[in-house]
């Protein structure tokens, strides 16, 4: 309990971390996560709870701070569901917010088991927490860096296999409506901040565009330990859109679209039967060049706790 501790304040107060992954979820929803166990067999347990502490600096040097509330239930053998809920603080130049984010949900199967290897899948979604229309204290509309929802509704579904030593795990994200955000530089025209407003993307009525994801993972486990290395891609075909200000016509925000690398590693440990802890570290080598949408993080760090009940 006093290594937890210690690791939990130490993350709290690192002052430049970023994610690698998007907020917009299904990088470590079902299928789709990292550091999996190798065979849901080997997990009597029927429930586990994890919570997972996080920081991280964007671009802009806003600073975002998030706990994230995750919860897996074990059907049968081969069927499990999950639940993930994040809460975030976010404080930058133009202002601060605070609030719980999108809900995701997802059932995952093991559609093959044989010995050390398996193949599972997962379809799910994600829900939003009302509409990212968070405003300044002067009421001015914030960019979609500063929002704790994406305001969108989305269908996710991914497909991995493992063994004992590897994981490869693809999947797909597809939102089904535009968000309505406000942010516009001319809403800031006059005010102290209005340079830095300028210097963050425009997002009035957005609509992302559909990520693809792609994992590779090399583990290494032994019974009280794991420890992971792998690269994760996410590529976005389309550009996202969003309404010009002075026209009130409908564009695609030009190299917001493309490829993004992350290079992942962690470290997990058994405190207990039921109890464990995890670490987990990332770096983007490769990013989008714009990100309306605000999902643009430069680096990762995380601890979770996890309790099987």
């Amino acid at each position: 309990m006093r290594l937890l501790l210690l690791l939990l304040i130490w993350i709290l107060h690192l002052n430049a971390l970023a994610q690698g992954c998007s907020d917009a979820g299904f990088c470590t929803l079902g299928a789709m996560r990292p550091n999996q166990p190798t065979l849901i067999n080997n997990q009597p347990r029927l429930l586990s709870a994890e919570i997972c502490f996080g920081k991280a600096a964007t671009r802009f040097h806003d600073i975002i701070q998030n706990v994230n509330f995750d919860l897996n239930a074990r059907i049968s053998s081969t069927l499990s569901a999950q639940v993930k809920l994040p809460y975030m603080l976010v404080e930058g130049p133009l202002g601060k917010t605070a609030g719980f984010g999108d809900l995701s949900l997802s059932l995952s199967r093991k559609l093959f088991q044989n010995g050390g290897q398996s193949i599972g899948f997962t379809l799910g979604g994600k829900i939003p927490n009302g509409q990212p229309n968070r405003k300044s204290a002067d009421d001015r509309p914030l960019p979609m860096y500063y929002q704790t929802t994406l305001g969108t509704y989305d269908i996710i579904a991914g497909l991995s296999y493992q063994n004992a030593h590897w994981l490869f795990a693809g999947g797909v994200q597809v939102p089904l409506n535009q968000a309505k955000s406000e942010f516009k530089w001319g809403a800031w025209k006059g005010d102290e901040n209005e340079a830095l407003a300028r210097k963050y993307p425009v997002s009035a009525q957005i609509r992302r565009g559909s990520d693809w994801m792609l994992r590779l993972e090399r583990n290494f486990r032994s019974s009280k330990w794991n420890g992971y290395l792998g690269l994760l891609s996410i590529y976005r075909f389309v550009p996202d859109r969003i309404t010009l200000p002075a026209t009130g016509a409908r564009t695609y925000v030009y190299n917001s679209n493309g490829l993004v690398i992350n290079v992942i590693t962690g470290f997990g440990f058994q405190l207990t039967a039921n109890q464990g802890i995890k670490l987990l570290a990332a770096y983007a080598p490769l990013k989008r060049k714009i990100n309306p949408d605000g999902l643009s993080r430069d680096w990762v760090l995380s601890m979770a706790y996890e309790y099987r009940f």
